[in-house]
C-alpha cells in the first residue's frame, strides 16, 4: 500500500497506456456482462475457478507486477470491478474506501489498471495532483493533464493517488464499459468479499501486454491549465465546464476516436519559443514582401473598404520627457523592486509583463500626475479630435522591464491593450533589439523619451531584445464624455 507521505511521481511515469492481444474481446464483454455486479476480490487461492474475466485480470495483474518489479515475496490483493460510466464526468482518487469512512486514514493501492471493453468519446483524465494537495489547495504550480482514448484492446495502469476519471467531451457521448482493478500490497479493502469464482474457464489466455508510448503533446495557454481551473475542476464543477472549455480549444470534438493519448501542459518556456517563432514569420522578407503586395492590391482594387475610426492610428512625440528623467524612472523602479520582492509578472492575465504599477511607486506617481499626465490628456484629445469636455481616463500605468537574459522575459507576443487609446514612452537605449511591431507590417522603434501613441485594438507586439536591458512606461486610456457636450 501507499501511504500519503510518500515520494511523489510525475502523472507521465506513473501512467502507461498498453495494447492487448492474445483474448477473445467479445468472449470478454459477454462475461462481463451477465456475472459481474460490484466490486470483488479475486480469490487467487483457486486460480482453477477463474472465469473467462477473473483469468484476464489475474493475467494483466501478474505481468504488470513484474514489469514494476515487486517484491512476490509480500501479500497482494487483486480488487476488480466493471462499470459503464459515461453520463457525466468523474473525478476522484483511488483508495480503500471503507476503512477511510471508519479510520479516515488514506490507504492507496500499489497501482491502478483500466481496460476498456468499448470504444468511447468519453477519455480518462489523469492529473498530477494528489490528496494532500487537493485538501491544502497546494496545487498552484501544477501544469499538466493526460487524456486518454477509450478503445478496444487497450488498457491503461496508473497511480491511483493522483486525481483521475473520465471527461465527457462531447454531448453525444459513447457507451464506456471498462474492467477496472486495484493491486493491494500487504492490504486488503475492507468489507470486501471474494467472488466465488464460475470456471474453470473454457478458453486459454494467452496474453500479451505491449506498452504504447505514443503520446501526444499540446502546449496549451496558461488559462486553460491554471490553479482557477484546477480549483473549479475539483471543488465546484465535477463536470469540468472549465477545463472542458479550454482543452476543446486545442481538440475537434468530431474527432475525438482519432485521438489515443494527449497529454495537455503549460510550458511557459515552450509558449515563449513558439510565440518568438510566430514573430520570425511575420518578420520574414518573403511574408513582409507578401502583406505589403496584398495591401497595395486591396487599395487599388477595393477602394470603398476602409476602417473609419479615428482611433485607428499612431503617432511619435520625440524628447517628451528627458533622458535625465527617464533615468530617474528607471533608477526609482529598480530601488522599489529591490525593496519590495522585484518586479511583477503576473498582473495582466493573457499577456503578462515584467512590470510595476506605478501606482506603488509614490515618486514616479506624483511626478507623472504634476508634470506628464496633463499633458498627455490635452496630446489625446488634439490627435483624435475630442471635444475638450472628453474624459481621459489613465487605467493602468506602468513600467514594464525586458531582458536578454535566458529565464526573463525579453519581449511580448501579438495582443491587444485594454483601453481606447494605448502609450509608451521609451526610458533608456543601452539595449539591442526591441520596437514595437503592428499587424499591418509598420514596426516602430522609438528612441529614449520618445512617446509613441496608438490605438488600443491595434494588435501589436514587443519585438526581442538580443542585449541589454529595455525599459518603457506603458499606459492605457479609457475615454468617455460628460453629458450634453455638443
Amino acid at each position: 500500500m501507499y501511504m500519503e507521505q510518500e515520494q511523489e511521481q510525475e502523472p507521465i511515469s506513473s501512467f502507461s497506456s498498453w495494447d492487448i492481444s492474445g483474448i477473445n474481446h467479445e468472449k470478454l464483454r459477454a462475461d462481463v456482462a451477465n456475472i459481474y455486479d460490484g466490486v470483488m476480490l479475486l480469490n487467487t487461492e483457486h486460480p482453477d475457478r477463474f472465469s473467462y474475466a477473473e483469468s484476464f485480470v489475474y493475467e494483466c495483474a501478474m505481468k504488470h507486477m513484474n514489469a514494476r518489479n515487486m517484491d512476490m515475496s509480500k501479500s497482494y490483493c487483486i480488487e476488480f470491478w466493471t462499470k459503464n460510466d459515461s453520463n457525466k464526468g468523474s473525478v476522484h482518487i483511488d483508495k480503500d474506501e471503507n476503512h477511510f469512512e471508519q479510520t479516515l486514514e488514506y490507504i492507496y493501492p500499489a497501482f491502478s489498471c483500466v481496460t476498456y471493453l468499448t470504444n468511447s468519446n468519453v477519455p480518462t483524465i489523469v492529473t498530477d495532483i494528489t490528496n494532500d494537495q487537493y485538501i491544502y489547495k497546494t496545487f498552484s504550480n501544477k501544469n499538466k493533464v493526460l487524456l486518454n482514448m477509450p478503445k478496444v484492446g487497450t488498457q491503461i495502469t496508473f497511480d491511483g493517488r493522483f486525481y483521475h476519471g473520465y471527461l465527457n467531451l462531447d454531448d453525444s457521448a459513447d457507451e464506456r464499459l471498462l474492467i477496472v482493478f486495484n493491486v493491494w500490497e500487504n492490504h486488503v479493502p475492507l468489507c470486501r468479499t471474494f467472488y466465488a469464482g464460475t470456471g474453470p474457464c473454457d478458453t486459454k489466455i494467452e496474453l500479451c501486454l505491449n506498452k504504447n508510448t505514443e503520446i501526444e503533446t499540446k502546449y496549451v495557454s496558461p488559462d486553460t491549465i491554471c490553479r482557477k481551473v484546477f480549483n473549479n475542476f475539483l471543488y465546484y464543477d465535477r463536470d469540468s465546464t472549465l477545463l472542458k472549455t479550454g482543452l476543446l480549444k486545442h481538440m475537434d470534438v468530431c474527432s475525438l476516436h482519432t485521438y489515443k493519448t494527449l497529454l495537455f501542459e503549460y510550458d511557459e518556456m515552450k509558449m515563449v519559443r513558439e510565440k518568438k517563432c510566430e514573430l520570425e514569420v511575420l518578420l520574414s522578407p518573403d511574408m513582409c514582401e507578401e502583406r505589403l503586395e496584398k495591401q497595395l492590391e486591396h487599395i487599388v482594387v477595393d477602394k470603398e473598404t476602409h476602417v473609419h475610426n479615428r482611433f485607428f492610428q499612431r503617432a511619435r512625440f520625440p524628447n517628451f520627457i528627458s533622458k535625465e528623467r527617464c533615468n530617474w524612472i528607471i533608477n526609482e523602479s529598480e530601488k522599489y523592486a529591490q525593496d519590495n520582492e522585484g518586479w511583477e509578472t503576473k498582473r495582466h492575465v493573457r499577456y503578462p509583463t515584467t512590470d510595476l504599477p506605478v501606482k506603488k511607486i509614490p515618486s514616479i506617481f506624483n511626478f507623472l500626475v504634476h508634470h506628464i499626465l496633463f499633458e498627455l490628456n490635452n496630446l489625446i484629445i488634439e490627435m483624435h479630435c475630442l471635444p475638450k469636455a472628453a474624459i481621459i481616463d489613465f487605467k493602468d500605468l506602468f513600467v514594464v522591464k525586458y531582458e536578454a537574459v535566458q529565464g526573463k522575459q525579453d519581449f511580448l507576443e501579438m495582443h491587444t491593450d485594454g483601453g481606447v487609446v494605448s502609450g509608451q514612452i521609451v526610458l533608456n537605449d543601452l539595449f539591442e533589439g526591441g520596437g514595437t511591431y503592428f499587424d499591418d507590417g509598420i514596426i516602430v522603434k522609438p528612441k529614449c523619451g520618445e512617446l509613441l501613441l496608438h490605438g488600443s485594438c491595434m494588435r501589436h507586439a514587443g519585438l526581442p531584445i538580443i542585449s541589454g536591458s529595455r525599459y518603457i512606461l506603458v499606459f492605457f486610456v479609457a475615454i468617455s464624455f460628460k453629458r450634453n457636450i455638443f
